[in-house]
């Protein structure tokens, strides 16, 4: 896991956006490596798959802003994976979100963190 003390916005309110224009969570930049920071809820997850997902629109937006680590805040507990594993790991549901194509994988296959407490305070787990 990346040390996440260390953060620093690359731009306030800058972050990919949703096809309604709405801003999908934020970029960070942490040593050197942007981050994608995405806080959702329970709803978010893919139930079928007990997993999360990036529509197409979205993903094009991270690579072209040189995003090298994803990571989703849920409940205060944190799961992050590189970029290109995500990419390498996912499966690809066509047209899934009103017709667009969405790569989704397994919360499993993401490193997660627990949230300790309401300071903030995590502690290392590994894989899910």
């Amino acid at each position: 896991m990346y040390e996440h003390t260390q953060s620093r916005a690359i731009c306030e309110g800058a972050g990919p956006r949703l096809p309604n224009g709405r801003t999908a969570g934020r970029y960070l930049q942490e040593a050197g490596v942007v981050v994608w920071v995405r806080e959702v809820r329970r709803k978010h997850v893919l139930h079928f798959m007990d997993g999360f997902s990036i529509n197409e629109g979205l993903l094009k937006q991270l690579r072209r802003a040189g995003v090298r680590l994803i990571r989703y805040v849920l409940d205060g507990d944190v799961y992050e994976i590189e970029l290109v594993e995500f990419l390498s790991s996912c499966a690809v549901l066509p047209n899934f979100a009103r017709g667009e194509d969405v790569y989704a994988l397994p919360r499993a296959s993401w490193r997660f963190q627990p949230r300790l407490d309401d300071l903030g305070l995590f502690a290392f787990a590994g894989r899910a």
